[in-house]
C-alpha cells in the first residue's frame, strides 16, 4: 500500500495539472461506498423514524463540515510557511547564482588576450586573490549549508534530491577550479613547470568558458522548476490535504444523497 501511495504521490507532484482526475475518481468511488454503507445501516432496522434519520444526518454533516473547515484552516496556515520557505530558497539561489556568474565573468575577463599559458595563469591567480579569496569559498559553502537545511531529502526520487545535488556539484566544481588555479599559480611563481602544464591551462580555460552552460544554467533551470512545483502546491494544496478533502467532501455529499434517497423512498 505504501508503494502505491508513493507512486501516486510522485505522479501527482509531476502532473499537478491532472490531479483533478484522480481526485474525481476517488470522489465518485467514495460516494458510492459511503452511500451503500449508509443505506445498509438504515435498512438493518426498519423501525427508524424519519426524525431520527434526520438527526443522524445533520450530526454527520456537522462533523464533516467541521473537519473540513479545520483542515482548510490548517492548510492555509501551512501555505503561509510554505510560501515563506519558497521565498527563502529563491533568495539564496539568486544570491548563489549571481555570485557564480560574477566569478565566471571576472575570472574569464580578457584572459583570451594572453597568448602564453603563464600569462593566463597569472591573470587567474591575480584576479582570484584580488576579487575573491578564501571568503568566496566560505560563502559558497555557507549557502550550500542553508540549502541543505531547507531541502528535505528523505526519499531518493524526490525532486529536492536533484536540486540539492546540483548545488553540491556546483560547489565541488568551484572548489576544483580554485584549487587548480592555486596549483598552477604556485608552479608559475616558483618556476617549477610540471609536465602537461600547457594542457592543464587549456583545460582550465575551457572549464571557465563552459562553466555557465554546464553548471549554472542547469542549476537555474532545476531550481526554477522545483519552486514552480512548490507554488502550484500552494495554489491547489498539498497531496495529503487534497486526499483528506476528497474523503470529507464525498462523505458530506453521500450523507445528503442518502438522506434524500431515504425521503424519496418514504414518499
Amino acid at each position: 500500500m505504501q508503494k502505491i501511495t508513493a507512486r501516486v504521490r510522485k505522479w501527482d507532484s509531476n502532473h499537478l495539472e491532472w490531479s483533478w482526475l484522480w481526485e474525481l475518481v476517488l470522489f465518485v468511488s467514495l460516494n458510492y461506498i459511503y452511500y451503500y454503507v449508509f443505506i445498509y445501516f438504515v435498512n438493518i432496522d426498519g423501525d427508524f423514524e424519519t426524525r431520527d434519520i434526520g438527526i443522524v444526518a445533520v450530526g454527520l454533516l456537522a462533523a464533516g463540515v467541521s473537519l473540513l473547515t479545520s483542515y482548510n484552516a490548517k492548510e492555509n496556515e501551512l501555505n503561509k510557511y510554505r510560501a515563506k520557505w519558497c521565498d527563502e530558497i529563491r533568495s539564496i539561489s539568486n544570491e548563489y547564482i549571481s555570485e557564480l556568474m560574477f566569478f565566471r565573468a571576472i575570472m574569464n575577463f580578457k584572459v583570451s588576450g594572453y597568448e602564453s599559458s603563464h600569462g593566463k595563469v597569472l591573470h587567474y591567480i591575480n584576479v582570484y586573490d584580488s576579487k575573491f579569496g578564501i571568503d568566496f569559498i566560505k560563502d559558497i559553502q555557507e549557502k550550500n549549508s542553508k540549502i541543505d537545511l531547507y531541502l528535505i531529502r528523505g526519499e531518493e526520487d524526490k525532486v529536492e534530491v536533484g536540486v540539492y545535488n546540483d548545488f553540491i556539484e556546483v560547489q565541488n566544481k568551484v572548489i576544483s577550479l580554485v584549487v587548480e588555479v592555486e596549483i598552477l599559480g604556485e608552479c608559475v611563481k616558483s618556476g617549477k613547470i610540471l609536465k602537461g602544464f600547457d594542457e592543464d591551462v587549456d583545460a582550465l580555460y575551457e572549464d571557465f568558458n563552459d562553466f555557465e552552460d554546464d553548471f549554472i544554467d542547469p542549476l537555474r533551470f532545476h531550481v526554477a522548476g522545483y519552486l514552480d512545483g512548490e507554488w502550484k502546491k500552494i495554489k491547489v494544496g498539498g497531496f495529503n490535504y487534497r486526499v483528506k478533502k476528497v474523503f470529507l467532501l464525498s462523505f458530506i455529499s453521500s450523507v445528503v444523497i442518502s438522506f434524500l434517497s431515504y425521503l424519496e423512498v418514504l414518499n
